[in-house]
């Protein structure tokens, strides 16, 4: 019986190396592929919401597709559709988070050795980092959700816990829905007011004349006489063509358009930051005057602020 146990322990012996390797390989076989799923969830989680941002900028007839991929082109991204200063970058997304550190970090070499009074600095700025950031990320919801229009006070469920399921939804609904198209519909913040009418003006042989024919001035028409210069934006002081709060796209002093009676042709300059368009989606150059033909078709920001040449 003893030899019959022996034999058996002996023969465990010099197969053990066999199984146990075949162990090991099923072991480092189920790591590797669990890394590898592990690693391809994690770009998908990461490439989807830029994927997402991406077609929601190209609604709001931004260029650059590649700044919604990676880290800080992102917000300047983001902030480029509703017009945003550039200061807001300080405090908006995962830059204001980059933004606070680097400042906690410096200050904190600085102020530790004060004790008491550095402490208390360095919460002080927390603190007031804290309410810019709220500040920041509410004006720009606001300003994002009316450019789509929907109500800008959805921006108040971004201090909700857990919003971000509710606006990752959102971003999809607006990303890929034909329905919503930037600047369509803006939501009423306030009690309707009637479409701004230019008042009609007789028009001489050689004048020229600038139509909307989508927006605020639909239907509306504004004479031009050769060699003069209308400017086209949301400052109220400068402009003729005054565009209001609800579009964001347009710029302070967007564009400038003349007219020439000689050659029949109206010179467009561009100075805005979201562009100067034409029907089939060129981007006029900036600063640069472009002659075009009666009859063009251009777009300031989006197709929301539409207007024929002529």
């Amino acid at each position: 019986m003893s030899d019959f146990s022996n034999d058996i322990l002996y023969s465990l012996f010099q197969e053990a190396p066999d199984w146990l390797s075949g162990l090991l390989s099923l072991i480092t076989q189920s790591a590797a592929i669990t890394f590898l799923l592990s690693a391809v969830t994690i770009v998908l989680v990461y490439l989807f919401p830029c994927y997402v941002r991406m077609h929601i900028g190209r609604k709001a007839g931004l260029q650059g597709d590649w700044m919604a991929y990676f880290p800080i082109a992102m917000d300047v991204y983001c902030l480029r559709m509703v017009n945003a200063p550039l200061w807001y970058l300080c405090f908006f997304g995962g830059t204001g988070i980059l933004c606070l550190l680097a400042v906690v970090f410096l200050f904190s070499l600085m102020l530790l050795s004060a004790g008491t009074f550095g402490l208390t600095v360095l919460l002080i700025l927390a603190v007031g980092f804290l309410v810019m950031r709220i500040y920041v990320h509410y004006q720009f919801f606001s300003k994002y959700y009316a450019a789509f229009g929907f109500n800008p006070r959805l921006a108040i469920m971004t201090f909700v816990p857990g919003y971000e399921i509710a606006q990752t939804v959102t971003d999809v609904w607006i990303a890929f829905s034909d329905a919503i198209q930037f600047g369509s519909e803006p939501y009423p913040t306030s009690s309707p007011t009637p479409t701004p009418t230019p008042s009609p003006a007789p028009f001489r042989n050689d004048d020229g004349r600038i139509t909307g024919l989508e927006g605020m001035y639909k239907g509306g028409t504004f004479p031009i006489g050769s060699g003069e210069e209308i400017l086209l934006g949301r400052e109220n002081r400068d402009c003729q063509i005054i565009f209001d709060k609800m579009s964001p796209e347009v710029s302070s002093r967007h564009c400038t358009i003349r007219y020439q009676a000689s050659t029949g042709q109206y010179i467009v300059t561009d100075y805005s930051k979201n562009g100067t368009f034409m029907s089939d989606g060129t981007r006029l150059p900036a600063q640069s005057p472009m002659p075009l033909s009666a009859g063009t078709i251009i777009y300031l920001g989006s197709r929301k602020n539409t207007f024929k040449l002529g």
